[in-house]
């Protein structure tokens, strides 16, 4: 079949007059009415969401500019020496460390004892359960 028969094909069916059944529209438009009374209707959280989004976004805005402009005030309040004396900065941070020091082997000897009990316990647990 060539174009020129599938044309006239075509307009011979578009104009053949279509009969519809009579009452036809009017059961589809109950049908439509009854669907569409079933149908829930769609709640209007958009705008919700909208204006929360805003508002959350004004106030990082808000929050990052205080923070970048009052970050220099408080920075140099931050860091700022606690001696005068590096002799005296520096016994302190002995001091410190030797205090660092001794509690992290208190906890490394606690854990020594640790290790001991669980490996007696092993030890004990595969004589007796050695399949011989």
């Amino acid at each position: 079949m060539n174009d020129k028969d599938l044309d006239k094909l075509i307009s011979a069916a578009l104009e053949d007059e279509i009969n519809i059944p009579e009452g036809l529209s009017e059961r589809l438009e109950n049908k439509l009415s009854v669907y569409q009374s079933a149908v829930a209707p769609v709640k209007k959280s958009g705008k919700f969401f909208i204006i929360t989004g805003i508002a959350a976004t004004v106030l990082f805005c808000v929050g990052l500019f205080f923070a970048l402009n009052f970050r220099s005030q408080y920075s140099s309040e931050k860091f700022a020496d606690t001696f005068q004396d590096p002799v005296e900065a520096e016994m302190y941070a002995e001091k410190v460390l030797l205090m660092v020091s001794e509690n992290l082997n208190k906890g490394l000897d606690s854990f020594e004892k640790a290790k001991e009990n669980i490996d007696n316990t092993n030890k004990v647990l595969n004589n007796n359960l050695t399949i011989k």
